[in-house]
């Protein structure tokens, strides 16, 4: 057995509930916690407080006819922070890009970031040796699923910063189709190391890119519920929450058990507006433990009350409270966190939202934040 985070590290929790098998906690629970903080509405918000990284968030060069270009939120800047990355665009300005970060192509100075650059690529791409470990990730994008009107031309890039550039780095080959994927094999392949390119781009990333959020929501769901169940776990000292007590959403938590066909419907993401009277503390995470006739909902305000959920399931309750809110600070203090009961059940309707970004999260400029429920990347090392 182990112990695990009431609320996921990477949302700022401290505190750890104990006696979570450690193959659950290692595989299961540990996806969990990938679906919810990286591939989710959440991911957005949590992205400004922490660094961490979107799966598919873009920078956009308007005058570029909306290129795309892969980049990264960078809460320091509060935009986006483009990534190093060799564009081939017969469209744009030049038929091969470099494209970067302005802090970083100043640093190296645009000759030397390019001269880098290729380098390293080159060295990956040829580096291809059998038993040797592969450099090179080929991701393949559904077309018809990216933002309208942006263009995604093919495109290699390293997923961090020159500066963090090491002897084994890998590069990622993005593309919308095979004939995209040829192109690029051919340059790469014919390469002349002994040329430079005329076009070494940077410039202030976006503070409102265009972004897709790639997810199962079932799954994020189930995390959300993980989440919930770790509250009850943690608050509930005279409650028995385990298999034998809670056994539907603990089936449904560990994928032992399916989902109803249409729970999406009444659980996951709430627009904000309907779940007003719930608190907004800067820096916190904020939870209503609600039980009322054999169920309990678990309603949460994450990162004072930027983004919402709310989750319900059957369980027991031998507690003196059908009602209780906890405050949660952000990476504080775990001794920290402070509760009030009560007797009186709060009356909410909240309203379910998957798709809307900018309904879920209406304080974050993000553009087209419509998130699909496919996953549309296909990944493959080569």
């Amino acid at each position: 057995m182990t112990r695990e985070h009431v609320i996921p590290k990477a949302l700022g929790g401290t505190r750890k509930i104990p006696a979570v098998c450690i193959k659950c906690n290692n595989v299961t629970l540990s996806r969990l916690d990938t679906a919810l903080i990286s591939e989710s509405p959440l991911s957005i918000v949590s992205s400004r407080y922490f660094d961490s990284r979107l799966s598919d968030l873009w920078d956009c060069d308007h005058s570029e006819n909306h290129l795309l270009l892969e980049a990264r939120f960078d809460s320091k800047i509060d935009g986006m922070r483009q990534f190093p990355q060799l564009v081939f665009d017969p469209m744009g300005k030049g038929a091969w890009q470099i494209r970067g970060s302005a802090d970083e192509v100043m640093k190296f100075g645009p000759e030397n970031y390019q001269r880098l650059f290729i380098e390293a690529l080159l060295s990956a791409f040829h580096d291809r040796a059998p038993g040797k470990r592969k450099r090179i990730i080929y991701e393949e994008i559904e077309h018809t699923l990216l933002p309208e009107f942006y263009r995604l031309p093919p495109r290699v890039f390293l997923p961090y910063d020159l500066s963090e550039l090491k002897p084994d780095s890998k590069f990622i080959i993005r593309y919308l189709n095979r004939a995209d994927r040829r192109l690029v094999l051919e340059q790469l392949s014919n390469w002349d190391s002994t040329k430079t390119l005329k076009n070494v781009s940077y410039r202030a990333g976006s503070s409102s890119p265009p972004i897709r959020i790639l997810h199962n929501p079932l799954e994020v769901l189930r995390g959300l519920m993980k989440v919930a169940v770790n509250l009850l776990v943690q608050e509930c000292s005279n409650t028995r929450v385990d298999r034998t007590t809670f056994g539907e959403v603990v089936g449904m938590v560990l994928g032992e058990q399916p989902m109803p066909s249409r729970i999406l419907e009444s659980q996951g993401f709430v627009i904000p507006e309907s779940l007003r009277s719930m608190p907004r503390v800067p820096d916190t995470h904020s939870f209503w433990l609600i039980f009322d006739e054999g169920q309990w909902t678990v309603h949460s305000s994450f990162f004072g009350g930027q983004i919402f959920s709310s989750v319900r399931f059957p369980g027991i309750n031998s507690e003196s409270w059908n009602f209780r809110e906890l405050t949660v600070p952000l990476r504080g203090d775990k001794n920290k966190w402070s509760w009030r009961n009560g007797l009186i059940i709060p009356a909410l309707s909240p309203v379910i939202e998957w798709r809307d970004v900018s309904k879920l999260a209406p304080s974050i400029p993000f553009r087209n934040g419509m998130h699909t429920e496919e996953r549309i990347i296909r990944r493959s090392v080569g």
